[in-house]
């Protein structure tokens, strides 16, 4: 069967939720199914195992129709490192190697459980670096064996955001933030590559705890705190809050966020603009 007539399947995981959606196979594919599954963390190490268990029972149910799958994974569940430009790095491993110490001498051991990727990056630039749990990527790779299913693409939600919205992105230099529940990735964007990388815990006051995070990382990389266009993706964040930050001069955009599936940020049809 054509992968265009399978069934496509957008996915989301959190820790505690997995969000499904569903879409018709053809020349004009529809939405026919949406679902949020919500499931206890249980407090372990390892948050991302009772979404990826409920993920593969509610699978089970669609293995008939071989579906096509895009996986977007929440950055709660992956962790990142800008790792500097050297001269002394010959090739993509030894760029990788770097990358892999940077982790394990910031987390210790449990960063040896993990799998790491590289941003591309311009020569003399630094690189963006991501590191999920190699088990929880072994299980959704594993999805095609257990229940017939076609993983098209794994991505992280700051991947999948930003090579969406990447055309609204303006700004010669700016700050581009992610929202999710109790959660901020905020990095700075210059000359084409990522200058800075950071991650926060949001509170009862988000947009308060959003402003003072950009303005600690601008004054730790020597800006002004307000000179920078600050660009900003909400999933998870009110009305009232997104009224509040673009009071401030944040520009929102992608408002209407409701998670990492269903949200409008939909990398397929970006890319087919």
């Amino acid at each position: 069967m054509s992968l265009l007539w399978r069934d496509r399947i957008a996915i989301g995981i959190e820790p505690g939720v997995v969000r499904f959606s569903r879409q018709r196979g053809g020349w004009r594919a529809r939405p026919i199914e949406q679902e949020h599954i919500h499931c206890e963390t249980g407090g372990s190490d390892d948050p991302w195992r009772q979404p990826a268990a409920a993920l593969r029972q509610t699978l089970q149910r669609h293995s008939a129709s071989r579906p096509v799958c895009r996986i977007v994974l929440s950055d709660q569940l992956v962790r990142y490192q800008l790792v500097p430009w050297s001269t002394q790095l010959q090739s993509p491993q030894d760029r990788l190697r770097l990358a892999q110490a940077r982790f394990r001498a910031v987390y210790g051991d449990v960063a040896n459980a993990w799998e790491v990727s590289l941003d591309a990056a311009g020569y003399g630039a630094a690189t963006l670096a991501c590191a999920a749990d190699r088990d929880l990527l072994k299980e959704l790779r594993e999805l095609r064996a257990v229940a017939g299913i076609r993983v098209a693409s794994i991505r992280t939600h700051l991947a999948a955001a930003f090579n969406c919205l990447r055309r609204e992105l303006r700004a010669p230099e700016f700050w581009f933030a992610l929202v999710e529940r109790g959660h901020l990735w905020l990095g700075r964007f210059e000359r084409g590559n990522w200058a800075s990388a950071s991650s926060y815990r949001l509170g009862q006051q988000p947009v308060a705890e959003v402003l003072e995070s950009v303005e600690r990382e601008a004054v730790l990389a020597g800006r002004q705190p307000r000179g920078m266009q600050v660009y900003l993706v909400a999933a998870g964040l009110d009305r009232d809050s997104l009224r509040a930050l673009r009071d401030t001069g944040v520009s929102v955009i992608a408002a209407q966020t409701q998670g990492l599936v269903g949200s409008g940020i939909d990398a397929d049809a970006a890319a087919r603009k």
